[in-house]
Parts: C-alpha cells; structure tokens; sequence
C-alpha cells in the first residue's frame, strides 16, 4: 500500500507541476521519472513516468502523435536513468543523496533534450527535414533547456533528500530497500 501511495504522489506532483502556472519546461515530471526508477520496482517506476505524461497531456490537450511517442519514450529512458542510480547493490544514501540525483538530473535532462526535439524535428511539422532544419531544432530549443534542467535539479534534490530524512527519521537510519509491486 506504501508503494502506491508513494508513486500516486509522484504522479500528481508531477501533473501539478505541469497544470499550474509556471516558467516554460520547469516542471517535475523529469525529476519523478529518476526518482521513480530509484525507489520503485520497474513496472511501478514505469506506470508513475508514463501516467505523469499521459494524465497532464489529457488535460492540457494531446499534441503530434510521433512527437509525443519520443517524449513518452525519452520519459522511460529517464525512469532508467533513476534505476542505475541504485544498481549494483549501491543504495542512495547520507553521502550520495546529493551526488546520484545531480548526475541522474543532469543524465536525464540532456537525455529527455535530445529525444524529445528529435521528435519534434521529425514530426515534420515545425522543421524542414534537412540537416538545417535539425540543427534549427535544437538551437530553437536550447532556451526550454535551461529550464528542464534547472528544474530537475531542483525538484529531484527536494524529491530525494525529502525522502532520505524521512526514512532515517522513521526507520532510525536504516535504508529502505528498492519498492517491490509483487
């Protein structure tokens, strides 16, 4: 029951992030995507990025389908990102709560950056197909960029630090395990 809480938290911060006024690309959809990947099990970690998306986009309003499959498709990636954050028995903890959501962030953002304009730019819609037009795409992007990172940022050290002082506070110090959905 914990687990779902946790990732129908994720899920509504997430969409709240992106319904409610707020700077073009700062948002915390990327950063509950890391997370997500850290603390839940893979098909949960998957169903909080992918629900983040679907729920805010049926509510804001469905855009190019080619270009929204990149974007879904660059959201698992994330949620990936966020997984490899605690693999090979390395868990996040006091001394890499900061370090592991930075690197994921920043891993993510730029991940998110690439796939989510390479969509747009093949969508065909917004871009000639040509190498001009490519490169039109990303340095039109380059300003929503600042702000996907910087959000990210912002919101996974909150999202990860928040939950670390959390479980030492209820745990005693002892670490939770990754989430399992079984």
């Amino acid at each position: 029951m914990k687990k779902i809480i946790l990732a129908i938290t994720l899920i509504a911060v997430a969409v709240a992030s992106r319904l409610l006024p707020h700077q073009p690309n700062f948002t915390a959809v990327l950063a509950a995507a890391l997370f997500a990947g850290a603390y839940l099990s893979g098909s949960l970690a998957t169903f909080v990025a992918l629900a983040s998306m679907a729920v805010s986009d049926a509510m804001m309003g469905y855009y190019n389908p080619q270009s929204m499959a990149f974007d879904y498709s660059a959201m698992v990636l994330v949620m990936l990102v966020g997984m490899s954050l605690t693999m090979n028995g390395r868990k996040i903890d006091g001394k890499r709560v900061i370090s592991a959501p930075l690197a994921g962030s920043i891993a993510g953002s730029i991940l998110f950056f690439v796939i989510s304009n390479l969509g747009v730019f093949l969508s065909g819609e917004l871009y000639p197909l040509t190498w001009s037009g490519l490169i039109a795409c990303y340095v039109a992007a380059i300003p929503f960029f600042r702000n996907t990172i910087l959000s990210t940022l912002t919101f996974s050290l909150v999202l990860f630090a928040s939950y670390e002082v959390a479980l030492k506070a209820i745990r005693g110090g002892k670490p939770l395990k990754r989430i399992s959905y079984s």
